[in-house]
C-alpha cells in the first residue's frame, strides 16, 4: 500500500489481509500494490476485499508467475497488472498512471 506525499510515496507494508484492513481503518490509502501469489489466499480476493472496504481504491496487481498474470488479466482490467521483474521506473509510471486516473475520476 502507499500513501502519497507531494509526489513521493510512503510504503506501508501489510503481509496479510487482516493487517491490510487494519491499515485501511487507520489511515487514508491512495493505492494498493498486491502480489497475486499470497500464501493461503488469492491476491485478487485480497484486492476485491480492500475495494469493498474503500470504494474506488486503485490496485496494482503484480506477480512473477505468468499463469497468475494471464488468469487474473482475464478477470480484471489488464492495465492493473505489473509483471515481475519490473524496474523502479516501470513501477513509478504505473503508480502515476493509476493515481492520475483516480484523480480524474474524482474530479468528473
Amino acid at each position: 500500500m502507499s500513501s502519497r506525499n507531494h509526489d513521493k510515496y510512503q510504503a506501508i507494508a501489510a503481509d496479510n489481509l487482516d493487517a491490510a484492513l487494519a491499515t485501511l481503518s487507520d489511515q487514508a490509502i491512495d493505492l494498493a500494490i498486491i502480489d497475486l501469489a499470497i500464501p493461503g489466499v488469492s491476491g485478487l480476493d485480497v484486492g476485491l476485499e480492500l475495494q469493498r472496504q474503500q470504494r474506488g481504491l486503485p490496485i496494482v496487481y503484480c506477480s512473477g508467475r505468468p499463469d497468475l498474470n494471464e488468469e487474473t488479466g482475464k478477470r480484471i482490467n489488464g492495465s492493473m497488472l505489473l509483471s515481475k521483474p519490473f524496474s523502479s521506473r516501470e513501477l513509478s509510471a504505473k503508480l502515476k498512471a493509476m493515481l492520475r486516473t483516480r484523480a480524474s475520476q474524482h474530479s468528473a
